[in-house]
């Protein structure tokens, strides 16, 4: 988590939608894309890449099979602004 202190930040208390990648050495492909208020932005980050509370639909089995293969792991995230519209942004 330490290494990763300066994402976490970039994106806390910030309303947004994001996409977690895959990168193999043939391509890169999106693998999940979701959406968060600012209240929850951290946490749910954290939930997908480091800990993941059971009752979440994070993505961390997903991350660490795909880092244990080999592969690199990476997050894209766009703050949305008013926060009631990532949701539209979210499924366009």
């Amino acid at each position: 988590e330490e290494k990763n202190k300066h994402i976490l930040d970039s994106i806390g208390h910030k309303s947004g939608v994001y996409a977690i990648w895959v990168v193999t050495q043939e391509q890169a492909a999106i693998k999940y894309i979701g959406h968060t208020d600012g209240k929850t932005s951290r946490q749910r980050i954290r939930n997908h890449f480091i800990t993941k509370h059971e009752k979440t639909g994070a993505q961390l089995a997903n991350v660490k099979q795909a880092v244990l293969a080999g592969n690199r792991v990476g997050l894209t995230f766009v703050e949305i602004e008013p926060a009631e519209l990532r949701l539209y942004v979210e499924v366009m």
